[in-house]
């Protein structure tokens, strides 16, 4: 028997020791005994048979008999509360059993106390429930099924209101703009243009024009080897011209000359002032020109391999090779600056000192037009006309985008305070400037435009049909 010691947790009389492992032990007091069958037994609340039996044993070989009853105390309470709890759930089983028997429509047979015939009450009712269950949720799936195409229909509904009110809107908006249209057409009624008279070349398309004012002549380029000659005075055809072995590209007057230039790749020079028209010289050329331009006291041309080339009456002079093809070209009034459009949509101005290049066309460039000194109006296939303003460092911005053509243009030109601008759906458009352009009017019945030239206040508008119209703006 080992010496009384004190408990070293609550300093009472040492009543056995606690070994923890064969190095540790430790004296025990009865305040220490419920924390020690935790520790000792783990997170089990109450000791099982064999955990009692062995502490049992402990206790007595360490003269602790007097505690036996505590424990078997603690014995008897949980064997009490698990009685007490499996009663409980049994009370509960009972209820919901005896529920289930008055609920159902065979209580005879249930009371019989036939366990079979119970058994069998039992599974017909649980079949039954499962059945309703199931038609439950067939029926609620029909129903979400049903609402889900109710939705479906209503939202396809609402869809084509919503179209038929857009398009609604649309027409209005439409309306609004031709009624402003008329408006503006009636409120500028008195800068309109008149028709003058129509030529007739008889030949084929008109391909180009230059008019000399000196003695009111009109020379014009058909799709033909020859230029026809014109007295706008009488309104006749005077004469033709040939100089060429092959269609007429285009056609130039710069002082007292006139210029033409063709696919055979020529270009003539011809005298207006002596007693007939005559050649004065012809050149041969590198490549095709396609359009000529006043330059200075001479002309520049843009050629088919991509050149811009500067001449003089003999030759030409210099010559600036572009990477991409030239599609149009115009200058300044004076030339300090030249303009020109480029296949690719873009645009490229040549100053004295420095080049700008203006990417915002979508497509080729087709028409460039210098006006009021400090404007420059393109053109293009992407349908759009653009004005372009320079700025006080040299660089031009675009200030205004107009979408009004439906339709590649191909030409546009400055004429006695209007823009004029024509796309390949044979639709002529006619700007005045009110801050910015505005559309004037719309000439919508002639023939194809496929040359365009302006004298002061005059526009002469040559057509695929042959014929030539001359307009006078106000």
């Amino acid at each position: 028997m080992n010496s009384i010691q004190q408990c070293p947790t609550h300093k009472e009389i040492y009543v056995g020791y606690n070994i923890e492992n064969s190095d540790t032990v430790r004296p025990i007091c009865s305040r220490c005994i419920p924390s020690l069958s935790k520790g000792y037994f783990g997170e089990q609340r109450y000791l099982n048979f064999e955990q009692a039996t062995q502490l049992l044993d402990q206790l007595k070989q360490t003269g602790l008999k007097q505690y036996k009853s505590e424990i078997l105390d603690q014995l008897e309470q949980t064997i009490h509360q698990l009685y007490t709890q499996l009663k409980l759930l049994y009370d509960q089983i009972s209820v919901v059993f005896d529920l289930i028997i008055q609920s159902d429509p065979q209580q005879e047979l249930l009371d019989s106390k036939d366990h079979k015939q119970i058994a069998q009450v039992l599974h017909e009712n649980c079949q039954y429930d499962i059945h309703q269950q199931k038609y439950k949720i067939k029926s609620q799936n029909a129903i979400h099924i049903r609402f889900n195409k109710v939705i479906s229909k209503s939202q396809h509904h609402m869809n084509e209101c919503f179209d038929n009110i857009s398009q609604q809107i649309n027409s209005l908006k439409k309306e609004e703009i031709d009624l402003t249209q008329q408006t503006s057409n009636h409120k500028h009624n008195h800068k309109n243009y008149k028709e003058l008279f129509k030529l007739n070349t008889k030949v084929q398309s008109v391909k180009s024009m230059a008019y000399y004012d000196k003695m009111k002549w009109l020379f014009s380029a058909d799709q033909d080897i020859k230029i026809l000659q014109f007295d706008l005075r009488s309104k006749q055809f005077i004469q033709e011209h040939s100089a060429h072995s092959d269609r007429i590209s285009a056609l130039l007057i710069v002082n007292d000359t006139l210029i033409s230039a063709a696919i055979d790749k020529t270009l003539v020079i011809w005298n207006l002032t002596g007693p007939k028209i005559e050649v004065k010289n012809k050149v041969n050329t590198k490549s095709t020109i396609l359009q000529l331009i006043r330059y200075q006291n001479s002309f520049a041309s843009i050629n088919s391999d991509k050149v811009l080339a500067f001449w003089n009456e003999t030759a030409c002079v210099n010559e600036l090779k572009n990477k991409v093809e030239i599609t149009s070209i115009d200058c300044n009034k004076d030339y300090s600056q030249i303009a020109i459009g480029q296949i690719d949509g873009i645009i490229r101005i040549r100053k004295e000192k420095f080049n700008i290049k203006l990417e915002s066309h979508f497509d080729c460039i087709k028409a460039l037009k210098f006006i009021n000194e400090s404007y420059l109006v393109s053109g293009g296939w992407d349908k759009q006309i653009k004005i372009w303003m320079e700025l006080k460092n040299g660089d031009y911005s675009c200030i205004q985008t107009i979408y009004d053509h439906n339709s590649y243009i191909n030409f546009i030109d400055y004429v006695g305070g209007y823009l004029i601008s024509t796309d390949d759906e044979k639709i002529i458009k006619i700007w005045y400037q009110d801050k910015q352009w505005k559309e004037h009017s719309q000439i919508g019945r002639y023939s194809l435009v496929t040359a365009i030239h302006t004298y002061q206040r005059i526009c002469f508008l040559g057509f695929d049909d042959s014929s030539i119209q001359l307009l006078q703006f106000n």
